[in-house]
């Protein structure tokens, strides 16, 4: 049963200009929030699956989410975020899409299965070897996903906030509604 007080997961992206996600690997509760903080460079918080650790979208060509490219200056005070919502327990994976940052393990899962074939120390290997695998731990019971920037996080020049939904499951089906609002 979901709580009724989200939990909200930090997640640092980039920390100490590194190529990594800390922590990479959380448990999530429905309702929970999981808020990226990028703190160096320019990364992307991707979704992705379990079969293709660094290639974006979901299994059916959705392209899943997608927090776009987040620069951040040297010596910057300001760091941009990037939420996403748990609906359910099903794993989510996820990378980073700038060239060449995947392949060196900047990766990450939201509730990876502990025990088993798709855990998240097997997707990670996955990502560094450049690997695919067929064996899968997609849900097979529908997932929604939302994601969101903060209002209090910095916006494209123009002023432009987004928000979007991203409703997937085993079967394929994907539904995604998009809107956008200017500020």
């Amino acid at each position: 049963m979901p709580s009724s007080t989200p939990v909200i997961h930090q997640i640092t992206v980039g920390g100490n200009s590194s190529l990594t996600f800390d922590p990479s690997n959380i448990a999530a509760q429905p309702n929970d929030i999981v808020q990226f903080t990028f703190v160096s460079k320019n990364h992307t918080i991707t979704q992705s699956t379990f079969a293709n650790p660094c290639v974006a979208g979901l299994k059916d060509g959705s392209p899943g989410f997608n927090s776009g490219f987040m620069p951040v200056a040297a010596n910057s005070s300001n760091f941009p975020t990037f939420n996403v919502t748990v609906n359910n327990t099903s794993p989510i994976w996820g990378f980073c899409a700038q060239t060449g940052h995947c392949g060196k393990g900047m990766v990450f899962a939201i509730n990876a299965p502990e025990n088993g074939t798709n855990t998240f120390d097997a997707f990670r290997a996955a990502a560094v070897n450049g690997t695919t695998t067929t064996t899968s731990s997609e849900p097979s019971k529908p997932t929604t996903i939302s994601t969101s920037s903060p209002s209090s996080s910095p916006r494209p020049s123009g002023g432009a906030s987004s928000r979007y939904n991203i409703v997937s499951g085993g079967a394929g089906f994907v539904a995604m509604v998009f809107g956008a609002f200017l500020l």
